[in-house]
């Protein structure tokens, strides 16, 4: 019986670590949007892209034909991304892109660079609009002046 007693409190005890204290915190609404956009954007996804959009503020057929070609072959990617709403009403919010990491995948190597040693000038920022309750990418998106290293002066993940 008190082997039962026991087993009940430790399962009991990891439950409630699982579920209460070791939630790992998720992006969630208009943070959520901008992980999508860079989730679709490392896939070459324009079809998921556009549809974190507005109506009126979906790039032109010719960026996201770019975009596809560029992205689709997963060569370029975005990972860990910090993500700040530096402000948010009920129905608009602006999302900044902190941190993160650029994966560029040559030569079957994986190269990562920070995003905050890249930006030469200014931030990534999204403004975004709640509609039907999902929020929509209206305006931002744009990267700043980056500084690509070349490929031998980039740091090696170790992959």
């Amino acid at each position: 019986m008190i082997a039962v007693i026991v087993i009940l409190a430790v399962v009991a005890g990891a439950a409630l670590y699982l579920l209460v204290f070791n939630k790992k915190s998720e992006a969630t609404g208009p943070e959520l949007t901008v992980q999508k956009y860079f989730e679709a954007l490392s896939t070459g996804d324009v079809a998921a892209l556009k549809s974190l959009y507005t109506p009126e503020a979906v790039p032109p057929d010719a960026s996201l034909a770019i975009i596809e070609q560029l992205y689709a072959s997963g060569t370029i990617k975005y990972e860990n991304l910090k993500l700040e709403t530096v402000d948010e009403t009920a129905s608009d919010a602006q999302v900044r892109v902190l941190d993160g990491d650029l994966v560029v995948t040559l030569a079957g190597q994986d190269q990562r660079v920070k995003l905050s040693e890249m930006m030469a000038a200014g931030v990534i920022s999204f403004k975004l609009r709640q509609a039907d309750g999902n929020w929509y990418v209206y305006e931002g998106g744009e990267m700043p002046s980056i500084n690509l290293p070349s490929p031998g002066d980039m740091p090696s993940s170790g992959t």
